[in-house]
């Protein structure tokens, strides 16, 4: 996806959210006028690796990096002056990471294309990288369904990066109560006809149980190493060590989770508990 920063004096900036979940850069090509250029940006950020690395959908590297690149030149071209910034994001893991076998090479060459046109390159992946083979824990805490950073783990590594990069001085990014991975994932475990943003810990354990599922490719009952990669998270949740994940094995990694929010101790999740209130 990409943001656009719009600069209107310093210090004060419109942010732009011009992406769209699930896409790749196939669709940013087409895309680009209508959500990016009719806004007139002065900075662009872009970032469709992670997407276009999944096997199945067919943009292969060379594609992906003509899809970029036609992208830069039509931002260019409508403002030369546009800061255009790429970025690297998480490493994807599980099923996700199954279905992307050659995202480090994504990675790779959106770090090659700023190295050649002069780009500035926010590579976020060492960072995650570092978190998921120091503190795998952690990192399911911050990237619970393998593939989507919440709220925590934007905080704590994303933003600061960004910070950082841009010169900026460190303001309060927690105050921005929006957590849009959360919604997703809110939406995906209510199990209610009418969605009522209110997860039980039934249904909570419910949708871990078909996550573990969709993962057990063979349908045996356990993991393998083949089904559930990297080495250092499946060795993380394989409690035992005997060289297979249950279901009770899998499902205790996620349980912390359910009880870290449930702050009231009332069996349920609910808005202000997970993330701030709207």
């Amino acid at each position: 996806g990409r943001r656009c920063r719009v600069l209107i004096e310093p210090r004060l900036a419109i942010v732009i959210n011009g992406a769209r979940g699930g896409s790749n850069s196939s669709w940013g090509r087409k895309a680009v006028e209508e959500k990016v250029l009719e806004h007139k940006p002065d900075t662009v950020f872009l970032e469709f690796a992670i997407n276009d690395s999944v096997a199945g959908r067919k943009v292969s590297l060379e594609k992906g990096r003509e899809n970029l690149e036609d992208m830069i030149d039509r931002l260019l071209k409508a403002n030369p002056d546009c800061e255009i910034i790429l970025m690297t994001m998480n490493p994807p893991v599980a099923r996700h990471g199954a279905r992307r076998p050659d995202v480090a090479a994504y990675y790779q060459m959106y770090r090659d294309v700023a190295k050649d046109r002069g780009l500035q390159l926010i590579d976020h992946y060492p960072a995650w990288k570092k978190v998921l083979d120091q503190t795998p824990g952690l990192f399911i805490q911050y990237v619970p369904d393998g593939i989507h950073p919440v709220r925590e783990g934007l905080l704590a590594v994303v933003m600061p990066a960004i910070i950082k990069a841009l010169g900026l001085k460190h303001g309060k990014p927690e105050m921005n109560n929006r957590a849009p991975c959360w919604d997703y994932l809110f939406k995906s475990m209510d199990n209610a006809v009418q969605k009522n943003w209110e997860v039980t810990l039934e249904e909570h354990t419910k949708y871990w149980g078909g996550n573990f599922k969709n993962i057990d490719t063979d349908k045996d009952g356990v993991l393998k190493a083949e089904e559930h990669g990297p080495t250092v998270l499946y060795n993380y949740i394989d409690a035992d060590d005997d060289g297979e994940i249950t279901l009770e094995e899998y499902q205790a990694v996620y349980l912390p989770l359910f009880k870290e929010h449930d702050t009231n101790a009332d069996g349920k999740l609910v808005r202000g508990e997970i993330w701030p209130a709207k």
